[in-house]
């Protein structure tokens, strides 16, 4: 175990050098206790070679997220020897995107130690309070809303608790009075969360503290499910506006004791879409029922998506049950997805047939004896797309089958698709039996993918070559092995989308090489979006190109405060006034009293004032008291 680092402040007593670690000093003095046990300060200067507890291994944020407390100590103490100091508004965004992680972890100690050791007076807690309720961890919400003043109790946390279900949490917030702020205004959403949710004690609680009820959002409430319980509630609450959703979700979830609630007690009628939703998901019972309880109609559609979902019992109940007819589309799903049985089933049973799509559908997925089956039985036959898609999906069973079976053919799409997708076999098999080819789109996006012995053969052995798609893409994508050997071997070169990319995408190994050994360049988009502060001090360093205001706009945006600081401290583009906004939107606000105070022409706080309202205000007056 490494030695534990004093806690912060550190005294004016004590020097400013760090202890050493401990295994450096163990194994110093190990090897050579009489030479090096005399010279500590030669155990300092190896402790620090090999002491990583410092950016950019490490931050303050990171050390949060993996938990590690020992760590923290050490990184803290490291900013209080820097000779450059610590911003404060970056101090305090480290301690409040690290406090969430610790709340995160459930670590007390470390909540601790950021609130009452590293943070005491300034940062805020906001989003660590919102991470507890979302947790459901009221002992760290009551915690944090004890010994900080820096949290802004806004109604989303009744929203989130609502939706998860932690009662405990919403009584605290309506019986606290350090939280009023979250229930000055009744959240339309949170009852409604409650409810689609199922969890009902929740939802008793806030109709009784007169939450309105907002309308379902049928597109995010899509997938959730309904309970017995909360619809006999709703009911008897008179709660209006959730009767057509429980029928949907009842339908699509198969809940047939909720459906006859809902049509017992006269709450709505049945309906063509929940049958077609029953009968879509395979919930046999519950089409039987509205079959013979209300006599639903339906569209074909009905058995041609039973038929695609493999539901063989639910097609053969609506063949002889039903009247309404299927089409071609059936068999089509049905050997698109791989199910023999049923596909066997309708040829028997059904006129409607299928088109060449099945067999194309069956080749592309690898459904071999389904295509046999087809090829055997069905005189539909398939197109060139089945051994294109075969190729293109490495199954060369069924490639080498339909050579030898249909006379369909294929086109450069199966070789160009099959070598995108490293499929090596398959493309050595399409050069020696077929004549077709390929293009040059094989070997670029052979190498785009990191397929360099796909990407060799072709090369080799077909014409074609390549373009500077090839090594842009290689270069983009992170295959280094693969920019080197087209460096080496082909003359396309690249574009300056090469470096462009490989900043973006955090190659900084291929930049580097890129830079060295390539004369393209890149533009100013490589900075603009570079993926990491070293990337962007990499290309500030050593090239000419520069960046814009994107830069700075996306790493505020982004909330990567150490790459704002190092455009702040090293360019001159500075931000617009697009940066101030998206950062209030994002939550970043120690980013935004950042902004107030180093770009104030990019913050017109007048107008951060007409959409915000007074939270601007107290930010500001928070960003004054730090220190």
């Amino acid at each position: 175990m490494e030695q534990q680092t004093p806690s912060l402040p550190l005294t004016q007593d004590e020097p400013l050098l760090l202890p050493p670690l401990t295994s450096t000093a163990v194994v110093c003095q190990y090897s050579h206790q009489q030479q090096l046990g005399a010279l500590p300060h030669i155990i300092q200067r190896i402790s620090e070679f090999l002491d990583y507890a410092l950016p950019p291994y490490w931050t303050i944020v990171r050390a949060c997220e993996k938990n590690r407390l020992d760590l923290l100590k050490r990184l803290a103490a490291h900013e209080e020897i820097s000779s450059a100091g610590v911003d404060k508004y970056y101090r305090a965004f480290q301690f409040s995107n690290g406090l969430v992680f610790a709340v995160r972890h459930d670590n007390q100690e470390m909540v601790n130690w950021l609130c009452q050791v590293y943070c005491p007076t300034m940062g805020f807690a906001t989003k660590a309070v919102g991470e507890a309720v979302k947790l459901g961890n009221l002992r760290i919400v009551e915690w944090l809303a004890e010994h900080r003043e820096d949290i802004t109790w806004r109604a989303d946390l009744v929203d989130n608790a609502a939706s998860r279900g932690h009662l405990e949490i919403l009584k605290w917030l309506h019986s606290h009075p350090k939280s009023h702020g979250c229930l000055s205004d009744r959240s339309p959403t949170a009852l409604r969360s409650a409810i689609i949710n199922c969890h009902l004690k929740t939802a008793q609680f806030l109709f009784q503290h007169n939450y309105i009820v907002g309308i379902p959002n049928w597109f995010l409430d899509q997938a959730l499910t309904t309970n017995i319980d909360v619809v006999k509630w709703v009911h008897k609450s008179s709660i209006e506006g959730y009767t057509e959703y429980f029928i949907d979700r009842a339908s699509v979830k198969g809940d047939l004791e909720t459906l006859k609630y809902i049509y017992e007690h006269r709450l709505g009628v049945p309906s063509k879409a929940a049958f077609e939703n029953a009968v879509r998901n395979g919930h046999l019972s519950v089409v039987q029922w509205l079959h013979e309880s209300h006599d639903v109609e339906c569209s074909a559609s009905a058995m041609d998506d039973a038929a695609g979902g493999g539901y063989l019992d639910m097609v053969q109940w609506l063949h002889e049950n039903r009247t309404e007819v299927c089409t071609t589309k059936a068999m089509d799903l049905v050997a698109h997805n791989g199910h023999l049985n049923i596909v066997q089933y309708l040829h028997t049973h059904r006129t409607e047939g299928c088109t060449t799509r099945a067999m194309d559908f069956a080749a592309a997925n690898g459904h071999l004896d389904i295509v046999k089956w087809l090829h055997q039985n069905r005189q539909e036959g398939c197109t060139t797309y089945a051994m294109d898609k075969a190729a293109a999906n490495g199954h060369l069973d069924i490639v080498k089958w339909l050579h030898g079976n249909r006379v369909e053919s294929c086109t450069q799409y199966a070789m160009d698709n099959s070598a995108a997708n490293g499929h090596f076999d398959t493309v050595k098999w399409l050069q020696e039996n077929r004549d077709e080819g390929c293009s040059t789109f094989a070997m670029d996006s052979a190498a785009a993918n990191g397929h360099l012995e796909t990407m060799k053969w072709l090369y080799e052995n077909c014409k074609e070559g390549c373009t500077k798609y090839a090594m842009d893409n290689a270069a983009a994508n992170g295959h280094l092995d693969i920019v080197k050997w087209l460096h080496e071997n082909c003359k396309e070169g690249c574009t300056k989308y090469a470096m462009d990319n490989a900043a973006a995408n955090g190659h900084l190994d291929i930049v580097k090489w890129l830079h060295t050994n390539r004369t393209e360049g890149c533009t100013t988009y490589a900075m603009d979006y570079a993926k990491s502060v070293e990337m962007t001090k990499l290309l500030h360093e050593n090239r000419l190109e520069g960046c814009t205001t994107n830069a700075m706009n996306r790493a505020v945006v982004n909330g990567d405060f150490d790459m704002v600081l190092f455009l702040h401290t090293r360019r001159r583009e500075g931000c617009t006034f697009d940066a101030a906004l998206n950062v209030m939107f994002r939550q970043h606000y120690e980013i935004f009293l950042w902004l107030c105070e180093n770009y104030p022409d990019q913050v017109n706080l007048e107008n951060f004032r007409s959409r915000f309202g007074g939270f601007v205000d107290s930010l500001l007056a928070a960003g004054q008291r730090w220190h």
